[in-house]
């Protein structure tokens, strides 16, 4: 019965990858929609990461108006961190306003919606951001009935292969596993989308951002680490998948429709150059390191013991460690190396969201600095970053820093750290920031057998801020746009479904769309205000980023 509106999520897609295939006809289905509608780079946020990024897209909004900054939030008034969910976000989705207004809307697989929210006619199966190991829980699912029937068709699944495994498996068993998954997901997508007639249909695909990040230096023959000629065509195979499922869905929708492809960031090439930023604040006689060593070996020992697992194991055995041992293995962002009443500043060394923070009195239970010491320690880590470079080439490491009041204005910025660090891409590819755990140097060239890094470890394909927006459809005529933030491509969901858009996203639309589209605007606020989502259990939460460990996005 296909759908007025069908959105494709295609995580971590870019034209980089898409352009060269396209031109030599390995994708059929998806160059088609590019050469008859309209097509521009989507730039990401800042951070460049999955949570922030689709929940502006599905806000029409930045974060820092939404609130789900990052993939992970601080604990207020601790140094930990725990998972973003929905129930943190403060802004309505166009999901919610559209089901709001009586239309049926499905959610398929899309990071940030979980919990997933209750509409009157639509149906949400959350991301791999949702509480479930393997696979999504029942009590994920929106309308709790559809769990039997999601069951019935193999379910949805998160974890398709052990991210954690050694190199020479899981490098190998990457592709065919992620085409294993899209044949399984595509019995789903197909099974709902015929199932009634619906106003949008928003379906998200991981795989390809999961292939980019441990295979791009196998696609990507110029990378400093390019490796395994014989697994050079896994990308384009994972690809090729998609376009599949792609082609399927486009011949049950209506001619008529209209076709939305987003990616919520693009993808490039890691260099063969690491940062350590805590070790870098050492450096700067901003940091000190604790003497004790033996947390973060038992970390590391029980690391290795995850690599020897089956995938479908991983996340059920994380589950059940006693508290003891958990606490080496996730900690989140390595706090174990740092004795904080010696430090002003640290980072939470995450290679997707480098970043450095103050270790400010009154704000973290060991603070050390005083406001009125912030901006001398802010300047001197802006020029040492500044002044970082590649040991082999003397190019800079860093493009920009940003300060937490020079991003986007809103209720949330607050949850931001104090400085965003904007990696700079040298020769196409940018240093991987990896956890420092104890002294050594800043900046270090890899060894070779960290060319093939889990994440975690230093991924060889990482995201990157330009991802691609192409849509087709009724009315639109092939188009090249100037480049659109994602928060603007959610706004435009409302025109593209002949719905009048919100006041309130108004001002988010492209300055072009009035000369394209009819834009109408939405005359009242709608009365009922979006149900309060209830944030998860501790249980859950633990449960969640135990998975997010499990799948690799996390050390």
């Amino acid at each position: 019965m296909g759908a007025r509106l069908l959105i494709l999520g295609l995580d971590g897609a870019t034209f980089d990858v898409l352009d060269p295939l396209f031109a030599v006809g390995a994708l059929p289905a998806l160059a088609a929609l590019a050469q008859r509608g309209w097509r521009t780079e989507l730039h990401s946020t800042l951070p460049v990461a999955t949570l922030p990024a689709w929940t502006s897209f599905l806000t029409g909004t930045a974060p820092a108006v939404h609130g789900v900054t990052d993939l992970l939030l601080r604990v207020p008034g601790s140094y930990g961190l725990r998972p973003a969910t929905a129930a943190d976000r403060g802004a309505e989705t166009f999901l919610w306003r559209l089901a709001r207004r009586g239309l049926a809307v499905a959610a398929l697989g899309v990071p940030g919606t979980y919990p997933p929210e209750s509409y009157a006619d639509g149906i949400c199966v959350p991301g791999f951001d949702a509480p479930g190991a393997a696979r999504v829980r029942a009590d994920g699912i929106w309308p709790p009935a559809l769990a039997g029937r999601l069951e019935s068709l193999g379910g949805w699944r998160y974890a398709t292969f052990n991210e954690h495994g050694p190199a020479s498996e899981r490098l190998r068993r990457a592709a065919p596993a992620l085409i294993e998954d899209l044949e399984r997901k595509e019995r789903v997508i197909l099974d709902l989308y015929r199932s009634r007639a619906w106003d949008l249909f928003f379906v998200h695909l991981q795989a390809a951002d999961t292939a980019q990040h441990h295979l791009w230096h196998t696609h990507d023959r110029a990378s400093p680490r390019a490796a395994h000629p014989e697994l050079a065509s896994a990308v384009a195979d994972v690809w090729r998948r998609i376009d599949a499922v792609v082609a399927r869905l486009l011949r049950e929708t209506d001619p008529d429709a209209r076709i939305l492809a987003v990616s919520d960031h693009g993808m490039g090439g890691a260099a063969d150059v690491a940062v350590h930023l805590n070790r870098f604040l050492a450096h700067e006689g901003l940091l000190r390191f604790a003497a004790a060593a033996a947390p973060r070996a038992a970390g590391a020992a029980l690391r290795a013991g995850l690599a020897r697992l089956p995938k479908e194991v991983v996340g059920a055995v994380v589950q059940r460690l006693p508290r003891a041992l958990l606490a080496p293995l996730f900690s989140l962002s390595h706090h174990a190396a740092i004795d904080f009443g010696g430090t002003l500043a640290f980072s939470d060394e995450l290679d997707y969201a480098p970043s450095v923070w103050l270790n400010l009195a009154g704000h973290f239970p060991s603070g050390t600095v005083d406001e009125r010491q912030a901006e001398p320690i802010l300047r001197r880590v802006e020029a040492g970053l500044s002044a970082l470079r590649d040991p082999a080439t003397g190019r800079q490491l860093i493009a920009r820093v940003h300060r937490r009041a020079d991003l986007p204005a809103g209720p949330y910025r607050f949850r931001a750290p104090d400085l965003t660090i904007e990696p700079a891409w040298e020769s196409g590819y940018r240093a991987s920031f990896l956890a420092s755990r104890g002294p050594g140097p800043a900046v270090r060239v890899l060894d070779a057998r960290e060319h093939d890094a889990a994440k975690g470890a230093g991924l060889p394909g990482v995201h990157k801020r330009e991802g691609i927006f192409i849509a087709a459809g009724k009315g639109l005529s092939p188009l090249e746009l100037p480049p659109l933030q994602i928060h603007q491509a959610g706004a435009l969901v409302f025109p593209l479904l002949d719905q009048p858009i919100p006041q309130a996203l108004k001002a988010a639309l492209p300055g072009f769309t009035g000369e394209l589209l009819p834009v109408e605007t939405e005359a009242t606020p709608a009365a009922a205000p979006e149900a309060a989502l209830e944030h998860p259990a501790a249980a859950d939460q633990r449960q969640t980023l135990e998975q997010l460990r499990a799948l690799g996005y996390l050390d």
